[in-house]
């Protein structure tokens, strides 16, 4: 249960931050099309940072691995 803890709190987190949005969306638009609005933004906004990051790291240790035989 231990391991769980941090995906627990990680959803309660999001959930907080993303509520306010949802209900507005939802006065908006209908339900299913601000679920998924909120699930679109969501991960643009928390899991396409990390992608870059990595990609940009990735390149950085093969040019650094690179060069480290030259």
């Amino acid at each position: 249960l231990r391991d769980l803890f941090t995906a627990f709190l990680g959803a309660i987190v999001i959930y907080t931050i993303f509520k306010p949005l949802y209900i507005y969306l939802c006065k908006k638009v209908k339900k299913y099309v601000a679920a998924s609005a909120i699930i679109l933004l969501s991960f643009l906004i928390i899991i396409l940072p990390f992608f870059v990051l990595s990609y940009m790291i990735i390149d950085k240790v093969s040019s650094l691995k690179q060069d480290q035989f030259q």
